[in-house]
């Protein structure tokens, strides 16, 4: 298994705020500021995801035009569109859709949505604001959360099988899973986030009967193209240790 040495390599002489968790499946661990509280960018769509309700899933809602905010497909798409639940929550979660994400925290409530995310225990995580909201971000509100919850949602998530097939279907693969085209028998199952100086990638690299779970999430970059090549480096790491474990 890699080790926390070989992360720091990684990371060298770039300044970043750093949160990693990586564990396989045989339970070794590389752990750095898991119950540190990052800002969540598009990981909290992982939260949301949780609070809905799969009876719901058929339930249509109509998108107008001021609705749509950009980031995503839907904001890109003209004229009269109806949507179901489902497919809402599979483009926030596979195209981090913005303007589907803020649909369904207005369909579910963000009182709700934090309610789930405190039963659930996840103590370092909070919707205080919508996706773009700059009214909100100028007023100091963002929303949060951890390694340590992020880890723990998606293990809830795998195990939801339409949930799953949303994470298996993630378009943004340019950090952990960027070598995945030369290793084609590996999947990665994930979730990107990102805003100015944040790069976030997690989710579970699995091959054949081993995995490994993956949350890197850096704050404070230089600049993005920085973080980028942080993940590349981590993903191409973990992506030889599978294969090699099972040579």
């Amino acid at each position: 298994m890699i080790n926390i040495r070989d992360i720091d390599e990684i990371i060298g002489i770039n300044h970043v705020k750093m949160g990693i968790y990586i564990c396989d499946h045989q339970g070794n661990e590389i752990i750095r500021n898991i119950d540190r509280q990052f800002v969540a960018a598009s990981l909290i769509k992982l939260f949301i995801l949780l609070a809905i309700d799969e009876s719901q899933f058929n339930r249509e809602i109509e998108i107008g035009e001021k609705e749509k905010v950009e980031g995503g497909v839907l904001d890109k798409l003209k004229g009269r569109i109806i949507l179901n639940i489902e497919n809402l929550a599979m483009l926030m979660i596979a195209y981090s859709d913005n303007t589907a994400t803020n649909i369904l925290i207005d369909l579910l409530g963000m009182d709700k949505i934090n309610f789930v995310i405190k039963e659930y225990g996840f103590l370092d995580t909070k919707l205080n604001r919508k996706m773009l909201d700059l009214k909100a971000k100028d007023k100091g509100l963002e929303n949060y959360t951890s390694p340590k919850d992020v880890y723990r949602v998606l293990k809830v998530l795998y195990g939801v099988p339409k949930f799953k097939t949303m994470l298996e279907s993630q378009g943004v693969n340019n950090k952990i899973s960027l070598y995945l085209s030369e290793n084609e028998d590996i999947k990665f199952i994930h979730k990107t986030g990102e805003l100015k100086n944040i790069e976030h990638d997690v989710g579970r690299l699995i091959y054949k009967d081993r995995f490994i779970d993956v949350i890197v999430l850096l704050e404070e970059l230089q600049n993005n193209e920085i973080g980028i090549k942080i993940h590349n480096k981590i993903g191409e790491l973990l992506i030889r240790e599978l294969k090699e474990k099972n040579n």
